[in-house]
C-alpha cells in the first residue's frame, strides 16, 4: 500500500502510516490479521522502567473517560521482564495512573468504547498499541456465514492466490473448495474488493476518529470495484459443502464469477490451458482418503496438461518425493496453529 516499512518481526510489519489512515489499512488489508496503532517503543529492563514508560504516555488522548481498556495481549521474548502476569498488571497500573492525571479520578467504569491493549517486549524493547481492528481479526470479513469443518483463514487463503501470481485472464481452479474461501478470495482480489468492505472495527466506535472519515474511505472502497468477467472453478465431493459454498459466494454477491459443482478430484484430467489450481488438501481430520493418491493424481494433472501452475497446501514433508521434483518454493504457514506447507509448482 506505498507505506515505509521501519522494521519487520516474525508475525509483525512495522511501518509509519497517517493516522487517519487507520480505516484504509482495516479495510484493504488482505493477509495482515490486524492493526495496532503504536503508541510508544522504549526500552524496560525493570518494572519500574516499564511503569514509567507507560505511564508517560497521554492515554487520555485516545481514551475516554468511560472507555474500556483490557488489556488483551502481552507478549515478551528474550527480556529480563517476563513474567506475563506481571507485566500485564504493571502496565495496567501505569495506565490508570495516566488517565487519573487526565480525569481526576482513580475509578473507572471501563464501559464502552473498548480499547484493546497490547504489550509487546523483545529484547527489552517494549511497543505499546491499542488493537484498531477489534475482537475479531481481519480474517473476519463478513461474508463466510457457514463453514466447513476444518476452514482455511480468509488471509492465508488470499496470501496464498497472491504467492501464485494468478493472471486474472486465466482460469483459476480449486478443487477441494469446501466452503469456498479460496475461490472467494481469488474473486475479491481480481474485483478489487476491500476485503473489510462487509464489517466494522473497534476503531468505528472510538471518538478521536470522526464518522466521515469512515465514511469517505468505504464510499471510496465502493468506487473501486471491478466489474470483470472471471473463470474461477471450486467444485467439492461434498454438495453440503457446495450448498455453503453457494451461500458464502452470494452474501458478496460474486454471481457469475464463481462456477461451484459437486465433483470428485480423481475426475480432473483435462483442464484449460495456462489454469492456475489453488487449493488446500485434505489433511489431519479432513483426510478421507490416502494423500499419497492425491499428490500422485496431482504430478498426473501437471505433466498431462500444458503451462499449468500449481500450488497447494499440505501437512506432508513428502510431497516432494512424492511427486516427483522439486517445488520451485515451498513455504511454511500456520493454519490455526497447524504447521502446513505451501508447494508451488510451476
Amino acid at each position: 500500500m506505498g507505506y515505509k516499512i521501519v522494521q519487520t518481526f516474525r508475525g509483525r510489519v512495522l511501518f509509519n502510516a497517517p493516522l487517519q489512515d487507520v480505516f484504509k489499512l482495516n479495510l484493504w488489508l488482505r493477509t495482515a490479521e490486524r492493526v495496532v496503532l503504536v503508541l510508544k517503543r522504549f526500552e524496560a529492563e525493570t518494572f519500574d522502567e516499564l511503569f514509567d514508560g507507560i505511564s508517560q504516555i497521554p492515554w487520555g488522548d485516545y481514551i475516554n473517560k468511560k472507555g474500556a481498556f483490557p488489556i488483551v495481549k502481552v507478549r515478551s521474548n528474550k527480556s529480563n521482564l517476563f513474567s506475563l502476569s506481571d507485566i500485564q498488571a504493571i502496565s495496567k497500573k501505569a495506565i490508570v495512573s495516566s488517565l487519573s492525571k487526565k480525569y481526576g479520578t482513580i475509578i473507572f467504569e471501563e464501559k464502552y468504547p473498548i480499547y484493546p491493549i497490547h504489550i509487546y517486549i523483545k529484547k527489552n524493547v517494549v511497543t505499546v498499541g491499542i488493537d484498531t481492528t477489534g475482537k475479531e481479526g481481519l480474517h473476519k470479513r463478513g461474508y463466510r456465514k457457514y463453514v466447513s469443518t476444518a476452514p482455511l483463514r480468509e488471509t492465508i487463503a488470499a496470501g496464498i492466490i497472491i504467492s501464485s501470481n494468478w493472471d486474472f485472464n486465466k482460469s483459476l481452479i480449486d478443487p477441494f473448495c469446501g466452503s469456498g474461501t479460496i475461490p472467494i478470495e481469488a474473486s475479491m482480489l481480481a474485483m478489487n474488493i476491500a476485503p473489510g468492505i462487509g464489517r466494522r472495527f473497534a476503531c468505528n466506535n472510538w471518538p478521536f476518529f470522526y464518522k466521515y472519515q469512515w465514511n469517505f474511505e468505504l464510499e471510496k472502497a465502493k468506487e473501486f470495484i471491478k466489474n470483470i468477467d472471471l473463470s474461477i472453478i471450486g467444485s467439492d465431493i461434498s454438495s453440503e459443502m457446495i450448498k455453503i459454498a453457494k451461500l458464502n459466494a452470494k452474501s458478496l454477491n460474486l454471481h457469475g464469477k464463481i462456477r461451484f459443482e459437486i465433483k470428485d478430484f480423481f475426475e480432473y484430467i483435462q483442464i484449460p490451458t495456462e489454469s492456475w489450481i489453488v487449493t488446500n488438501l485434505p489433511y489431519g481430520q479432513r483426510l478421507k482418503i490416502r494423500k499419497n493418491k492425491i499428490i500422485r493424481h496431482f504430478k498426473e494433472i501437471f505433466e498431462n496438461n500444458k503451462d499449468i501452475s500449481l500450488h497447494f497446501l499440505s501437512d506432508s514433508e513428502k510431497v516432494p518425493k512424492i511427486f516427483g521434483r522439486k517445488p520451485k518454493r515451498i513455504i511454511i504457514i500456520y493454519n490455526s496453529g497447524l504447521k502446513v506447507y505451501l508447494y508451488q509448482f510451476w
